[in-house]
Order: structure tokens, then C-alpha cells, then sequence
């Protein structure tokens, strides 16, 4: 694990915590318009396609941070080998924040394949509006 570390900038790390946080909210943002769409038909689903939705962004950018937390104290502390025994120990402690993400994540697919079963006649999922201008539209509409 040291050599992949070997002359890893700690400003690397740190750019990647907040890109990766970045594109887990912009992820959200699709999985929103996603919500938006399912409520026209179905406000149960939509309701849960929400709450998932907020587990995966919460659960999901605090594991992304640890992920990133615990590269940054790996290569702070010398790469050594009590450095990385410490860092899996991290993981073990925090591994409650990767399993809520990932239940977040199965209860929208599952909650959006059941929705898709259901409702056949509708638009097909690779063909909902979750793109950035529909949503930005709404939040402007909806804060007027």
C-alpha cells in the first residue's frame, strides 16, 4: 500500500474529498428530478425515492470524506505499518457510513424497479427529465 501512496501530495487527497463530495450532490440532483418525475404518478414512491435519496447524500458523502480522512492520516503518518493497521481500524469504526449509503442506494433501485414494473405505460427510466434544467427550473419556481 506504501508504493501507492510514494510521493502522494496531501493537496491531492483533499481535492479529491471535495470532488468526490461534489459529484455526490450533483448525483443527488438527478436522483431529484427523479423524485420530481415519480410524483407526478405515485406520491408513495416518490415519497421513498426522497428518503432514500438523503440516506445515500448523507450517508455517502461522510464515507467519501472518510475514505479520503483516512488516505490523508495514512500518508501524514509515514505510510508505515502502524500507520495503515490504524486506518483499517478506522474503517472497521466507520464502516456504518459505506452500509447506509449502499441501503440508500438499494432502496431507490428497488423502489424505482417496482415503481417501473408497475407502471408500464409510462415513460421508460432512461428517458426521465433529471437533467439540471429541469430541476434549477422548478427551484426557481418553487422559491418564487
Amino acid at each position: 500500500m506504501s508504493e501507492t501512496f510514494a510521493n502522494m501530495p496531501l493537496k491531492n487527497i483533499n481535492i479529491s474529498m471535495l470532488a468526490g463530495c461534489l459529484a455526490i450532490f450533483m448525483i443527488a440532483c438527478g436522483y431529484y428530478g427523479l423524485y420530481l418525475w415519480m410524483s407526478e404518478f405515485s406520491h408513495v414512491y416518490a415519497v421513498i425515492i426522497l428518503i432514500s435519496i438523503g440516506v445515500f447524500l448523507s450517508f455517502g458523502s461522510a464515507h467519501h470524506v472518510f475514505c479520503g480522512v483516512a488516505e490523508w492520516f495514512y500518508v501524514r503518518m509515514g505510510m508505515t505499518e502502524d500507520a495503515r493497521k490504524a486506518v483499517v481500524k478506522f474503517f472497521k469504526d466507520t464502516l456504518i457510513t459505506m452500509i447506509g449509503c449502499y441501503i440508500g442506494l438499494m432502496a431507490k433501485y428497488l423502489t424505482a424497479a417496482s415503481f417501473c414494473t408497475e407502471h408500464k405505460n409510462r415513460q421508460p427510466v432512461s428517458r426521465l427529465p433529471a437533467d439540471s434544467l429541469i430541476i434549477i427550473r422548478h427551484v426557481i419556481s418553487v422559491s418564487e
